[in-house]
């Protein structure tokens, strides 16, 4: 949405927005490892490893609505706690990676995924670095063979955690480099001073050294720290980044930048909604004067599972709260192609299938459109 490609030529004007948001292929670029297992998987984890989570601990953790004000949004971070010490060896990494990706191409036609993941919270568990590096990507080839969907990761750096954790982490990265392991991101809550991202600075230049992308996750602090993401961290992509709205010309500068922002409305309304009111409504949260104001938009999941929703979904939602057009899905849908890590070839390959695709989309709703109601014939 907003994004940077040409106009496509696809005549999808008469097209129903929902269904469309589901049917659409789709890349995902903002979306979480542990907050994207779902119940069942989490329930069988539990099993497999002996764990003394209770499957009702567990069940408690996907029902967020419980929480009310200021509790939910620790609620959540508390949850994604106790399903993270459910994945403790290489195999639960792979059924993970290879669960999230078979939901969302079923669900809502995803393409391609950028997943992250948290090493330094992985490790935890006794895996090595290289253990977890073999699981995710077991996972993902395994995806890639049954679905034709290719998945690679964006290792997060914690905020909640010293910066030499972060530094050990980029340490692991260099020495054991896999090329479905393409970039960087800054996780975790951004509560305190401690966990700003000028802390970060040095990880950032020296991973961008080393040929990584970068992303950051900025929801608090204000619009004075957006020069910190796009100047002292370099940020390739920015997740959320609502805070750009508060200064017209921070907002300006978002605008003109180029950069993608991913956006993830159920997720924002859900955990921050009773805490920030703004967000509990569409025609109060950021996401719609970004959009108004031309910010380059990628519509995210976040933690999917523990929001219940999948990307098709998140698309169908801010076309329903700003009455995004037919025409202009199809247009974030490839524009979203050029927010990616992937190389221009292989976005070239992705935009070419898409196209594909969307052409038999549009041919389809030719035929089925009822009398009453034709679709033009695609040009």
């Amino acid at each position: 949405m907003n994004g940077p490609g040409k106009p496509h030529s696809f005549d999808v004007a008469d097209m129903d927005v929902r269904e469309l948001s589901q049917a659409l292929p789709k890349v995902e670029v903002h979306c979480h490892l542990t907050g994207s297992i779902d119940r069942d998987t989490a329930v069988e984890l539990a099993r497999r490893n002996k764990s003394s989570t209770s499957r009702s601990a567990i069940e408690a953790a996907f029902d967020l609505r419980q929480h009310r004000g200021d509790t939910r949004e620790q609620a959540f971070f508390d949850a994604l706690e106790l399903l993270g010490v459910l994945v403790r060896t290489p195999r639960d990494l792979s059924d993970a990676v290879y669960g999230i990706v078979a939901h969302d191409v079923r669900a809502s036609n995803l393409r391609y995924l950028e997943l992250f993941v948290n090493p330094t919270a992985l490790a935890r568990t006794g895996m090595s670095f290289t253990q977890i590096q073999d699981g995710l990507i077991d996972g993902a080839r395994s995806a890639e063979a049954d679905f034709g969907v290719r998945t690679n990761f964006i290792a997060c750096v914690m905020r909640d955690e010293p910066v030499s954790y972060a530094e050990e982490m980029l340490d692991e990265l260099i020495a054991h480099r896999r090329e479905e392991f393409i970039g960087i991101g800054l996780d975790g809550p951004e509560f305190l001073d401690e966990h700003r991202p000028i802390h970060f600075a040095d990880v950032y230049r020296r991973a961008s050294r080393y040929g990584f992308k970068r992303t950051a996750h900025y929801v608090r602090y204000g619009a004075a720290e957006y020069s910190v993401y796009t100047d002292l961290l370099a940020c390739d992509r920015i997740d959320h980044g609502y805070p750009v709205i508060e200064d017209e010309p921070v907002l300006r500068r978002a605008a003109e930048s180029g950069i993608p922002f991913t956006v993830c409305p159920t997720i924002t309304q859900l955990v921050a909604g009773d805490a920030l009111p703004e967000y509990s409504r569409p025609e109060t949260h950021p996401i719609g004067t970004m959009l108004r104001n031309g910010v380059w938009l990628v519509p995210g999941t976040d933690d999917k599972s523990m929001v219940h929703t999948d990307i098709g979904t998140e698309y169908g939602l801010i076309a329903d709260w700003y009455g995004t057009s037919a025409g202009d899905l199809v247009q974030s849908s490839l524009d979203a192609i050029s927010a990616t890590w992937l190389d221009e070839s292989d976005k070239a390959s992705l935009r070419r299938e898409f196209a594909h695709e969307i052409s038999r989309l549009t041919a389809r709703a030719v035929q089925t459109a009822p009398a009453d109601r034709p679709y033009k014939n695609p040009s």
